[in-house]
């Protein structure tokens, strides 16, 4: 009987240790559980901040690299810009470089023909005027020479008034052969009209100009000689042409 009752007072006992035991570590385990609970709520927490701050930091980054992108492009095109206006501005000047050397070239090519043609001219005229010396008798050149004055009396009375300086009162007549009194009365009349005072001149023989006359009023030079007829023709040809 007696050990039946120990028995029963160890089967007792350890089932109230049992029970103990199994209230303490079930009241730990709730703990644990809560606490385990909160650390999970608190990493999830944090996690969820993270995440938000990792996002913020991807747009703010994907910000920066637009702008940073947006600058490079804007600096791109002013670069770009500014090479095509300094390449431009270079074309340009260069352009205008070579149209003035261009331009100068014409320029003197211009003048170089100008000048061998005024030398022709006169080499030509010179030696149209000496070819006709040699080709004609005296008596010739002197029919040619009276022509040419007569020619030359003719446009001096059509000259426009104010053609000739006023006022200069001596004249210088060159020519080839002597005038006749009543062509050099009325050369000195006519003188003496345009230029409204009376007028002396003085007869100058000039052989080499062959035929015609040239008056000399001051720095004013009316030109009747066969040569300069023959460089004015010439030139109303060219004109022409």
């Amino acid at each position: 009987m007696l050990i039946w009752e120990l028995l029963a007072i160890q089967i007792a006992t350890f089932l109230g240790l049992v029970w103990v035991l199994r209230k303490i570590m079930y009241s730990a385990s709730i703990k644990e559980l809560k606490r385990l609970e909160e650390l999970s709520r608190e990493n999830e927490e944090t996690r969820k901040e993270l995440a938000v701050k990792i996002e913020e930091a991807g747009k703010i980054y994907e910000r920066k690299i637009a702008e940073t992108e947006a600058e490079a492009n804007k600096l791109k095109a002013k670069t770009q810009e500014e090479i095509a206006a300094y390449k431009e501005e270079a074309l340009a000047k260069a352009r205008k470089e070579s149209e003035r050397i261009v331009q100068q070239a014409v320029n003197a090519k211009d003048r170089m023909r100008e000048d061998v043609e005024e030398k022709l001219k006169g080499r030509v005229f010179g030696e149209a005027v000496t070819l006709l010396k040699e080709s004609l008798t005296t008596g010739q050149a002197e029919v040619l020479h009276e022509r040419l004055v007569l020619d030359f009396m003719s446009e001096l009375s059509t000259l426009p008034s104010g053609t000739l300086p006023k006022g200069i009162g001596r004249a210088e007549i060159r020519t080839p052969f002597p005038l006749k009194p009543n062509v050099k009365a009325e050369l000195t009349r006519s003188l003496s009209e345009k230029t409204g005072v009376e007028v002396k001149t003085a007869e100058i023989s000039d052989p080499a100009l062959f035929s015609g006359l040239c008056v000399q009023l001051g720095s004013f030079v009316i030109d009747g000689t066969l040569k300069f007829k023959l460089e004015e023709s010439a030139e109303k040809l060219k004109k022409a042409l």
